[in-house]
């Protein structure tokens, strides 16, 4: 007869060694089912933390972040809580935005480990310091972001992007903007390509460095997004006024809008690729700010910046309703495609408020067919074929309501009334996630609510717009 202990044993043994086995060999599904296995039968004190760690690590490796969350909440059952369960739930409520909980964690992570001084647990320490700094930086506690900040590494590339992004959402400029300048080293790559990687043709000798302009041609490169060149843009007449001539290089479909828009026989507005007129020195749009001593009390503001003369009526306007602009979606090729766009089945939330009339001001429209909302939301995509159309259809409506994307910060620059749509953690250039210091006409609805964030929806933020 079998002695079931013997069994039992034999049983247990087999699961967990056949997880190892498949640890080894990279198969993570078959080793989370086996030491999961394991787990539902095991009676030994002793080795619950060892297979609780284990399942921990297959779950993070197969993404299946809920469940390494629910196994790291039973191995701090099983055991004294050591430094590493801090750290590693930290991690796991991060990525799940479980953003307070992350902090708390690694908070106790960074008590615990203060007077360690092992490598590897000093580079987890400069981890834990940055999550927290870009957690508290979120949730608008300046100070503590600004401790942790101090903590991180000083030459790091992510300390450099981080203290950009907190001081300049701080509106502390003359920090933020220096730490700006350094998105075009080579070596550090805060964004993903260095700026003057898509510049081949300018001399770098040329770049301009403070020297007097007044008799002196500047050529201004555009750069990143149309958005980013719509919200620099302002900046344009003020550098001319130090010069003698200016030449703007921006892309294709914003040259009409901004060569009519800035009629000034001091500015030449030339098309991306195309050869420029001879020019002294050269600067890239982004560097105006920094250049110019841009402080947030000193912003150029105006409430519409970008305006045109007896606009067109390019689209059936719908008389007696108010006339509303759409994007919930960013171009779908772009890396942060996700974190800028909307799911159109959200929508229903508002587009059946009466007397509205809905028009998207998207060029991708490929769900909205899908979606069956084609009869509510007119596609206007086909009049999309520059800045210039698209302004001149925005003009003629009543409200915008846009995700972060190029819209956003033209309707912002026409001071239209405008209802931005930010995820959890949005671009400094929006301040506090009610109003914005760059466009004082948007209205800033910061997808923060923690039920929103961790379900992946906007229905809370929705219901924050007030056409009123």
């Amino acid at each position: 007869m079998t002695d079931p202990n013997l069994h039992h044993a034999q049983q247990l043994k087999g699961h967990f060694e056949s997880a190892l086995l498949a640890e080894r060999q990279g198969q993570f599904g078959n080793a989370l089912q086996e030491i999961s296995a394991g787990l539902a039968i095991c009676h030994q004190l002793e080795l619950i933390p060892w297979a609780l760690d284990r399942a921990v690590f297959y779950a993070v490796q197969l993404g299946k972040l809920e469940a390494a969350y629910i196994y790291l909440h039973k191995l701090m059952r099983h055991q004294p809580v050591a430094a590493i369960a801090y750290l590693n739930l930290g991690r796991v409520c991060y990525t799940m935005h479980k953003y307070a909980e992350s902090a708390e964690n690694l908070e106790q992570f960074l008590t615990i480990t203060a007077n360690a001084d092992d490598k590897q647990i000093q580079e987890a320490r400069n981890e834990a310091h940055l999550k927290c700094a870009i957690i508290y930086r979120d949730q608008l506690q300046r100070d503590a972001s600004l401790h942790h900040l101090a903590q991180c590494p000083p030459g790091q590339a992510s300390t450099i992007k981080h203290s950009m992004f907190t001081h300049l959402l701080f509106g502390n400029y003359d920090k933020g903007l220096e730490f700006y300048e350094q998105r075009n080293d080579e070596n550090l790559q805060l964004f993903s390509q260095p700026t003057f990687a898509y510049l081949p043709h300018h001399n770098l000798e040329k770049y301009y460095k403070g020297e007097d302009l007044s008799d002196k041609t500047l050529l201004i490169a555009c750069e990143q997004g149309y958005g980013d060149c719509i919200q620099w843009a302002r900046f344009i007449p003020k550098i001319a006024v130090y010069c003698a001539q200016v030449i703007v290089e921006i892309y294709q479909p914003l040259h009409q809008l901004m060569a009519e828009n800035f009629n000034d026989p001091k500015i030449t507005w030339v098309i991306r690729g195309e050869t420029p007129p001879a020019f002294d020195y050269w600067l890239l749009m982004g560097s105006l700010p920094f250049g110019l001593e841009c402080t947030a009390d000193q912003l150029p503001i105006s409430e519409n910046y970008i305006r045109l003369h007896n606009p067109p009526l390019l689209f059936p306007k719908q008389a007696g309703k108010t006339n509303i602009g759409l994007v919930w979606q960013n171009n779908p090729n772009a890396r942060d495609h996700q974190l800028r766009s909307i799911d159109i089945h959200e929508l229903r939330a508002i587009i059946t408020l009466k007397n509205c009339a809905w028009f998207s001001l998207q060029r991708h429209n490929g769900d909205l067919l899908a979606s069956g909302l084609d009869g509510i939301i007119q596609d206007l995509s086909p009049l999309l074929t520059s800045f210039w159309h698209t302004a001149a259809i925005i003009a003629h409506l009543d409200i915008v309501i846009t995700i972060d994307s190029a819209i956003a910060h033209l309707a912002g620059a026409m001071g239209k009334k405008t209802f931005i749509l930010l995820n959890y953690g949005a671009d400094w250039r929006y301040g506090d996630g009610q109003t914005s210091p760059w466009y004082p006409n948007a209205h800033i609805l910061l997808r923060r609510t923690q039920d929103d964030t961790q379900n992946n929806t906007w229905k809370n933020t929705l219901k924050a717009i007030n056409f009123d």
